[in-house]
């Protein structure tokens, strides 16, 4: 008579310790539900890293200070609170990430310095999690929203023209969105379009560089999420951002650069994405 009450206590304590278990973890997982913006922010900060572990690879062997340089650029740029939400996603991936930078830092400032491919290897290693990272970061369905996408291309044109200001030497008046940068160009420019004045930080051109061919992939990445009607925006967008690419590469004056980005490259990766509210608000 006793054998049934018992057996049911037992299998609803079971149950319950179940749950108990379970519901906790997915609980800690999901505890932050992040926003689109958000999630662009996390995609433009994951092409700045790329761009910086690109420009390591390229000043080896040649130039071990530029290397060690964009390293630490590209660590820096996994601040405290990016880690902290990403490890809400992904402990593990969280870090991977953080020691694959530091210990890129760490053989990059090794004496001696190993081998090339040893540090290419490092670098792709990097590369792979931060895929991994965008993937434990960020929900599938954002990943493939297109407005999530360009607002990501947006956040990377101001990155561009920082870095490309400070090459210059031009210093930002404050925080500004991309239609007003709040940066004076003082530089000049000659009847033959030459820039009068020169690069003074190597390291911020590079990165200004990089960053901008970026842009480029991220918008290739995207076109085919674009509503039908766009085409002639996202042609105007793709014929913008090659613009800037190429006057960034001739060293024009950040001026010009910021034009071509504000006029041309903006309103029409707006018009195209229907981003015009989302960036005013």
């Amino acid at each position: 008579m006793n054998r049934t009450p018992s057996f049911s206590i037992i299998l609803l304590t079971g149950i319950v310790m179940s749950m108990v278990t379970i519901f906790p973890i997915k609980q800690m997982v999901y505890a932050h539900t992040f926003s689109g913006d958000e999630s662009a922010a996390f995609l433009a900060l994951v092409r700045q890293i790329e761009a910086e572990l690109g420009l390591v690879n390229s000043n080896l062997p040649s130039n071990i200070t530029l290397a060690q340089e964009h390293a630490e650029r590209a660590t820096e740029h996994l601040d405290a609170n990016t880690t902290k939400e990403l490890a809400e996603r992904n402990e593990r991936v969280t870090n991977d990430l953080t020691s694959g930078l530091s210990d890129l830092q760490t053989s990059l400032n090794a004496q001696p310095i190993p081998a090339t491919q040893v540090i290419n290897d490092k670098v792709a290693n990097v590369n792979a999690t931060l895929q991994d990272a965008i993937v434990a970061r960020i929900e599938q369905d954002q990943l493939s929203n297109s407005t999530v996408n360009a607002l990501a291309i947006n956040d990377i044109l101001g990155e561009v023209l920082e870095h490309y200001g400070a090459a210059y030497g031009i210093e930002e008046h404050g925080e500004e969105d991309n239609n007003q940068t709040g940066i004076t160009d003082n530089t000049t420019e000659t009847a033959a379009g030459q820039n009068t004045t020169s690069i003074i930080n190597l390291a911020e051109y590079q990165s200004a560089q990089s960053i901008a061919n970026q842009s480029k992939q991220m918008l290739n990445d995207i076109k085919t999420l674009a509503p039908s009607n766009a085409s002639s925006n996202i042609s105007n967008v793709e014929n913008g951002i090659n613009e800037m690419v190429v006057a960034i590469n001739n060293k024009l004056p950040f001026s010009a650069v910021d034009e071509i980005v504000d006029d041309k490259v903006l309103p029409s990766l707006k018009a195209a994405f229907n981003l015009t509210q989302l960036l005013e608000e």
